[in-house]
This record gives C-alpha cells, sequence and structure tokens, in this order.
C-alpha cells in the first residue's frame, strides 16, 4: 500500500512537472513576443491551475483533481459527454449517445489500424531526412519520368532540376523559380515532395494519377493578373515551408518529422493545393455578403474551403487521378477525414481559436503524441496555417514582395465593393488603408503570435521563422512608417 501511494505521488510529480514546463514555455513566449497578448482565457485558466498545484496547503485530493482538470482542458475535452455506467444502460442507448458525440466521416475508421499498416518514415532503411538534395537512384528514375508526364524537353528538365536545388534553404524564394516555370510550379513541388519523402512506395500511390490529380489542381488556379496572391505560387511557397520544418534538423531529433507519419505528410501536402484551388481572391465574407451561389450552397459555413474540398476531392475520384485507387477503403477514408478537419480549420476566422488551443496544447504534458488523432490533427493543422502565413517570416526581398501582392488583392475586393455597392471590408479601401500600416499590424496580430507559438515548440526553426524573420520584417516597417 505504502509503494502504491508512492508511485502515485510520484506520478503527480511528474505530471505536474512536465505541465509546469509547458506552463513554461508559453510564458517565455509571452515574455519575448514584440506583439500584443493574444493568449485565450483557457491560457489563463492553466496558469491559475498551475499555480494552485505549486501550493504546499494543498491536501492531495484536491492537486489530483486540479491534475485531472487539467488533462480535461488540454485535451480539448470540456464538453466531451461523459457517461456513467448505470445497469439500466444497454448496447442501444450507447449506440445512440455514440451517434450524437462522433464526429461525422470518423466513426468508422481506425486511424491506428490504418497508419499501423503505413510504414513511417525511416524503415526500410530510409531516413527520417534524406540529405539536402533529391539525388539518389530511386529519385533521378521518377524525376525522369515526371519530366516525361510534364512534357518537358531534357533542357527544361535540367532547368527546373537546378531551380528547386534551394528547396531546403529557407532563403528560396518562389517568385524567381516562377519567372520560368510558373505554369506549373506548384505541381512540380508537389511531385518532387512526394518523390523525396518516397510517397509513392510507403503509401501505394499511383504516381501517373497523382500527377493528373495535381495536373487538374494546378489548372484551376487563376491568372496572377486576376488573383494576385492565392494560387499556383502561394500553393508552391506553403509547400516549400512544410518541407523546410520537416526536414529542419532538431537537436534531439525530434522535429517536426519525428511526430508525422506518411499519411500526414501526404495530408500536409494535398492542403496546400486544396487551400488555393480556383480562388476567385475574395474572402468568404465577400461571398457571403453578395449571396454568391457558393455561400448559398454551403449556408455561409466556410463557403471557399468547402468548396475547395468538394472539387478536388470530385477530381481525385475521377478514373484517370484517382491516385489512391490502390489503398483500402479505410485509407482513402483516412485521407478524405483528414484533409477535411485541416482545410477547413484554415479559414481566417479560425485563426485565433486555433492559436488558442495550440497554445493550450503546448501546455499538456503530452503534447504530441503521435498515437493520438487529436493530437496529430492539431499539429497538422498548425503546421498548414504556419505555411500559410510564413510568406511573413520571409527574408526582406521576398516578404516585401508577398507583402505587396497581399495587400493589393485586398484592395481589388475594395474595388469591387465599392462597385456593386455593399460595405468595404477592412483594410479593403485604398483610398484610406495605409500598405505598411496594413501589414504591420498583419504581422503583428497575426502572423507574429502564432509563428511563436510554433517555434516555443519547436524552436529549431525560432531563428528563420521569428528572429531573422516577422520580427525583422516588423521593425523594419515601423521604422519607416515613424
Amino acid at each position: 500500500l505504502g509503494l502504491l501511494r508512492l508511485l502515485r505521488l510520484l506520478r503527480v510529480v511528474i505530471i505536474v512537472r512536465k505541465v509546469s514546463a509547458g506552463r513554461k514555455k508559453l510564458r517565455n513566449l509571452k515574455k519575448n513576443s514584440s506583439g500584443p497578448d493574444v493568449s485565450s482565457h483557457v491560457d489563463r485558466v492553466l496558469e491559475t491551475i498551475d499555480n494552485l498545484q505549486s501550493h504546499k496547503a494543498l491536501p492531495q485530493h484536491i492537486k489530483d483533481d486540479l491534475e485531472w482538470v487539467t488533462t480535461v482542458i488540454t485535451s480539448n475535452k470540456l464538453y466531451t459527454v461523459s457517461v456513467e455506467d448505470d445497469a439500466h444502460s444497454g448496447d442501444a442507448a450507447t449506440a445512440w449517445i455514440a451517434s450524437g458525440v462522433e464526429h461525422p466521416g470518423q466513426s468508422q475508421i481506425n486511424l491506428d489500424d490504418v497508419t499501423s499498416r503505413v510504414p513511417a518514415a525511416g524503415k526500410d532503411g530510409i531516413a527520417e531526412n534524406r540529405g539536402p538534395d533529391f539525388e539518389n537512384e530511386d529519385d533521378t528514375q521518377w524525376g525522369t519520368h515526371l519530366a516525361m508526364l510534364s512534357g518537358l524537353s531534357q533542357a527544361e528538365a535540367d532547368h527546373l532540376e537546378t531551380a528547386l536545388k534551394p528547396l531546403e534553404d529557407w532563403n528560396f524564394d518562389i517568385h524567381i523559380v516562377a519567372e520560368t516555370t510558373a505554369d506549373h510550379i506548384s505541381q512540380s513541388i508537389f511531385m518532387k515532395l512526394v518523390i523525396h519523402y518516397d510517397l509513392v512506395r510507403f503509401l501505394k500511390l499511383d504516381f501517373d494519377k497523382m500527377f493528373a490529380f495535381s495536373s487538374a489542381i494546378q489548372k484551376s488556379y487563376r491568372p496572377a493578373s486576376q488573383v494576385l496572391f492565392h494560387g499556383g505560387l502561394h500553393a508552391a511557397d506553403m509547400l516549400q515551408c512544410i518541407h523546410y520544418c520537416l526536414q529542419k534538423p532538431h537537436q534531439d531529433s525530434r522535429g517536426l518529422g519525428f511526430f508525422m507519419d506518411n499519411l500526414d505528410k501526404l495530408v500536409a501536402f494535398c492542403a496546400p493545393l486544396v487551400i488555393n484551388y480556383a480562388h476567385p481572391g475574395v474572402s468568404n465574407a465577400f461571398l457571403c455578403r453578395t449571396r454568391h451561389p457558393r455561400a448559398i450552397r454551403y449556408n455561409d459555413r466556410f463557403v471557399l474551403q468547402n468548396y475547395n474540398l468538394a472539387a478536388c476531392f470530385e477530381v481525385a475520384n475521377q478514373p484517370e487521378s484517382a491516385f489512391l485507387s490502390h489503398a483500402d477503403r479505410e485509407f482513402n477514408e483516412a485521407w478524405r477525414m483528414m484533409l477535411i478537419a485541416i482545410v477547413l480549420r484554415s479559414d481566417i476566422s479560425s485563426h485565433y481559436e486555433e492559436l488558442g488551443l495550440l497554445q493550450t496544447k503546448i501546455a499538456a504534458p503530452d503534447f504530441p503524441d503521435p498515437t493520438q488523432l487529436e493530437h496529430r490533427l492539431m499539429l497538422l493543422s498548425a503546421t498548414v496555417r504556419l505555411a500559410e502565413v510564413s510568406w511573413g517570416c520571409r527574408p526582406q526581398p521576398t516578404f516585401k514582395r508577398w507583402a505587396n501582392l497581399m495587400v493589393e488583392q485586398l484592395f481589388m475586393q475594395g474595388d469591387l465593393e465599392k462597385q456593386i455597392g455593399v460595405p468595404v471590408s477592412p483594410f479593403c479601401d485604398r483610398e484610406i488603408v495605409s500598405k505598411p500600416r496594413c501589414q504591420v499590424s498583419f504581422l503583428l496580430v497575426v502572423v507574429n503570435p502564432f509563428v511563436a507559438a510554433f517555434c516555443a515548440q519547436f524552436d529549431n526553426v525560432k531563428k528563420e521563422l521569428v528572429d531573422e524573420g516577422c520580427e525583422a520584417n516588423q521593425a523594419v516597417l515601423q521604422t519607416a512608417i515613424r
């Protein structure tokens, strides 16, 4: 009995230390942040509980209850139904309860079973990070086949290979690469990453059909003269950011790539293509206010995201582009479910909710745990959201190009709103909005807090993304405003 009590006490001490370590990360995050405090109420509640748990006069049973409360909050289970065992409850009652709490699309999928049948990176002699370039025998063969499918001459293929050599470098400038390869840049990078991470062999994908899938999505992107920011270039830039974070070495070998299996990587690489699919260059709010047919169809709920997902799944179901045709039904459903979850969470209206969730998870003692679906989705969502705003962390010349394109796209929406007689959206009126002030405010309240939170978990990318990235760009803009 004495030993059991000792083990129980030891477990409490370990968990409290882990939670305190997570809280310390967030405290340092706030301390070092140059922007406003955008922490959620949950963050403050956890800090209060942490302080209570460290109080010596508090009885042990209260500390145990506080440990349970922390677990419920950090696991995002505050509103999860809790059913007490009851002799009168039967299978039928249990089934009704389950139908009321299960997420659509998840109830029939055993993700643990799916991923257990998918070889993880690092097995079969393939390392988690495969080096600084794509040069090995298998990659060369796939690269030759990719050039053939793309209809590139040998000279064009060699030029593309040279242009993509710095893909692992944070200074990679997609605009320079696109000057000669704009027509297929996102597709080229997507397929290169599929080759690089050996997803065709690991996941039993159909390479030719995957090429057809990415080609169909590439063709959906509007010309840069019509949609300045969202499109093929932005999708390609997001892909490069995800790849950079996956392959960036970590001092204890537990970087982002350690926590993502091959299914996660496939979802992460598909998400940028889907998010930018046929983007009209206007926001969800604009589509809802103007009663656009897509807004009516999707009841004003994540209009762009729902449309893009439906369109891309339709492409993936076509015989010529069904690249998952060799995978079983459960794997197909898992890929679909995870991609839906990630893309729907990418809307800007969910930004601060996602930031709050990420900060809460960082405080959890077991995050990120790759065996938990919720943790995997949170990590995927955070990675894709980071990629969406990562242009704000690019070196100054690249950042300036992206920043000007973003503001000009907002102004074009404002011009359209004036033409059709609806209220002009915030930051969209070119007659009154200052470009530098708009850009610096975006860095301060959108980019910086999220990137800093991500780097609190993965500090191996902090130097490039925060110190030399968004904070440096923010300082330059603030100097220009003064």
